[in-house]
């Protein structure tokens, strides 16, 4: 089997070592969260790779795009780990899976029982540029959560909305 290293990570090439097949799944496929079905397809593909679990893919046409980190669902964003030329990226990330025109987007983080509406964009969006506005105005940390909070009382998990404030702003 050929291998290659990409950033420490071992990456397979297919071959006879380590076959990789794709091929129509039998019957429908049906996406489910929290006991709801998401989605649901007769024309899913399934990828089988030597040692690695099946992966079922859905088509674009069904409007599903399941988002992980980059979207949030009435929670304060983690974004202590980033600066601002990554909260730009997140932005574009955002205006990407916007561009799908999906008519359900799963976020990785969410108020449970959430509506899974692709309105969730604009907000992720929106509370990243306004973390941005109002970090560029404040002197400390706790101005910066306190301003946060005025303009987003219900989300849940401050604690990392204080987290993120004290990653980007001194304390004291």
């Amino acid at each position: 089997m050929e291998t290659k290293t990409s950033k420490g990570k071992e990456i397979k090439i297919p071959g006879p070592d380590h076959p990789i097949t794709i091929s129509p799944a039998e019957g429908k496929v049906r996406v489910t969260v929290a006991g709801r079905i998401v989605a649901e397809s007769a024309q899913a593909l399934r990828l089988d790779e030597k040692g690695y679990p099946t992966v079922y893919y859905l088509p674009r046409s069904i409007g599903l795009a399941v988002c992980g980190d980059a979207l949030y669902n009435d929670v304060h964003l983690h974004l202590g780990e980033s600066n601002a030329e990554g909260r730009n990226e997140w932005i574009a990330a955002l205006d990407t899976i916007e561009s799908l025109k999906p008519v359900a987007a799963i976020a990785g983080h969410k108020r449970p029982g959430a509506p899974d509406t692709p309105d969730n964009i604009e907000a992720t969006r929106k509370y990243i540029r306004d973390f941005d506005r109002i970090a560029s105005h404040t002197k400390i940390a706790v101005e910066l959560y306190e301003q946060m909070l005025t303009l987003y009382p219900e989300r849940i998990n401050p604690a990392v909305l204080w987290n993120s404030s004290i990653a980007t702003k001194p304390v004291g």
